[in-house]
């Protein structure tokens, strides 16, 4: 399961533009330091430098977001020359008093701070062919959260896209539609109560889970900002509308914020 994950994430990473060093590091994202990690046993130098680092910084955020900034270091300092290389233990321990990056990670949103550190002669931009493959990237990760999903946003996206073409529909239109099917699922991803933890097969859910599924899916694409995002807004809100057996009514399980229908044009 996790050589699969791994793979597939370093596979993910390529298609979303990112070098073969990134997509190295993401393929050894959970090997450690004494040859103990997965998915392939390496050991010492034999991981990518990348793979080391994201790994202890991975490690450390989560301790330190969940339990502070003491006991994030208390467990590098532990897991030093098991886990993770000494020397990359040793740079994390020469800023523990730098206040300001610290306070830097506990914002809610770090992306500015990133966006800072990014190397100038390194930036992707995003043109329409780049657009189609980050939105093919982020529905990889949405269906790799469960073998019952495998290609399902695929699926809905050339149903969408075949639905569309009967009604004539634009090459250009129907470039847009497809990205937004690709995402219809993305509040997925931080909403694991549809899940069955014994099978890991979807379960029906609630109407507050599929709310918060819908709300989570559409705060999530319109952080974007663009036409495509936008669209994907809308099937997020529009996807889990229920039709009532005895009335015939509709029941539309949309956040209450949830703007209004966007024009095919």
């Amino acid at each position: 399961m996790i050589k699969t994950r791994c793979s597939r994430g370093a596979d993910i990473a390529r298609k979303l533009g990112f070098s073969e060093q990134a997509a190295a590091a993401v393929r050894a994202l959970d090997e450690h330091w004494d040859g103990r990690g997965e998915p392939y046993g390496l050991k010492g130098e034999e991981i990518p430098l990348l793979g080391r680092i994201a790994c202890l910084a991975q490690t450390v955020e989560v301790y330190f977001s969940s339990y502070g900034l003491v006991a994030a270091l208390e467990v590098a300092h532990e897991r030093s020359g098991k886990w993770f290389d000494p020397d990359l233990v040793s740079a994390l321990m020469s800023f523990h008093d730098d206040h300001d990056f610290w306070a830097t990670l506990n914002q809610r949103d770090v992306r500015d701070a990133l966006g800072q550190c990014e190397p100038e002669e390194q930036r992707m931009f995003v043109e329409e062919n780049r657009l189609d493959a980050i939105a093919e990237g982020f529905a990889d990760v949405i269906d790799a959260k469960s073998p019952w999903t495998s290609r399902h946003s695929f699926g809905v996206a050339e149903g969408t896209v075949g639905i569309l073409r009967q009604f004539g529909h634009s090459d250009e239109q129907l470039r847009y539609w497809r990205r937004a099917a690709l995402l219809h699922d993305i509040g997925n991803r931080a909403c694991d109560a549809g899940q069955d933890t014994a099978t890991d097969k979807t379960t029906d859910r609630s109407p507050q889970q599929s709310t918060e599924h819908t709300t989570t899916g559409c705060i999530t694409c319109r952080r974007a900002h663009t036409r495509t995002t936008d669209i994907a807004s809308y099937i997020c809100a529009q996807k889990h509308t229920i039709s009532d057996q005895t009335t015939g009514a509709e029941h539309h399980q949309t956040p209450s914020n949830q703007p209004g229908r966007t024009a095919l044009s």
